[in-house]
């Protein structure tokens, strides 16, 4: 028997030896005390059971609750995280502007579409200064993992006031604008900012074109080890306060930048002949992902 009609028949029964107890009050004392003993048993013990059932109804409604907010959690992970998938628009040029934007992004991870942003940095520059900085931190959706962390140095606790992405990304595409993007493997940073875009900015579109410090320095200096970013500043002898911080990375990636300028101007180098010759064989290109010291590469 289930508690709901356990309680009921027992209220029933206390109701009908409350009624006995009451009419033998006339003939009988013992037998109504009785009677009304039994009756007061029987209404506890219902209410006893009107608790479990109470009880078992507000189990279930939690259970169908939580089930219920399980559901609208993963379809709101399944559409945040909807895979975007388009060719990039943008066009590397093979050339040195004096006027960019230099960013550089940390992530929890490779995959823009399943891994997150964590900051954001970017600097502004017209005829080779700088006139504008952008800086933040963004909160992610899950908690960045430990070997993430331990590269970046940014754990959980730093984000815990930090904008979610939908805030913060759209400041951060404002200020970018239209401007040629520079970066050490940029495009690296230009993926997750297109997808976020995309995602976050009423689908729009990213078309800007981009200068990749990777690609003009495996072209421009053959035989270094490697070409991340620590390992270009150390050759080009750029002293690096510190690194895998995004406004850090960008100021790094600008001299280094700025030193590939003064190297090509200095050298006469003729960039679009230098990547006009054979593109580079797939051992080159693999070797590339291995060498772009984003983000959680070391």
């Amino acid at each position: 028997m289930n508690a709901k009609k356990a309680y009921i028949l027992l209220f029933s029964l206390s109701a009908f030896f409350g009624i006995l107890g009451v009419i033998f009050f006339f003939v009988n004392i013992t037998c109504a005390a009785l009677a009304l003993a039994v009756a007061a048993l029987l209404l506890f013990t219902g209410l006893y059971y009107l608790y479990l059932y109470n009880k078992a109804n507000e189990a279930m409604a939690k259970q169908e609750s939580e089930a219920h907010a399980a559901e609208e959690r993963a379809k709101e992970e399944a559409e945040y995280f909807a895979p975007v998938v388009a060719e990039y628009e943008g066009r590397e040029l093979h050339a040195l502007p004096d006027d960019y934007v230099v960013i550089d992004l940390e992530t929890t991870g490779f995959n823009e579409n399943n891994d997150e942003i964590v900051e954001l940095g970017a600097l502004k520059i017209r005829n080779g200064e700088i006139v504008d900085r952008f800086s933040r931190l963004v909160k992610p959706r899950h908690p960045i993992p430990a070997a993430a962390s331990a590269v970046n140095g940014i754990w959980n606790e730093m984000l815990a006031d930090a904008p979610g992405l939908p805030e913060a990304i759209p400041p951060f595409v404002d200020f970018i604008g239209d401007d040629i993007l520079v970066g050490q493997n940029v495009f690296f940073d230009i993926k997750f900012t297109y997808v976020a875009a995309y995602r976050h900015l009423h689908q729009k579109v990213l078309r800007n074109d981009y200068v990749d410090i990777l690609s003009l320095s495996r072209r421009l200096f053959p035989g270094l080890p490697n070409y991340k970013l620590g390992t270009l500043a150390a050759h080009f002898g750029i002293a690096v306060d510190a690194a895998h911080r995004a406004g850090d990375d960008c100021l790094t990636e600008l001299h280094c930048y700025q030193y590939i300028q003064n190297y090509v101007t200095k050298n006469q180098i003729d960039l679009a002949q230098l990547f006009g010759e054979e593109r580079a064989s797939a051992v080159e290109a693999e070797a590339a992902v291995s060498d772009s010291d984003h983000k959680i590469s070391e």
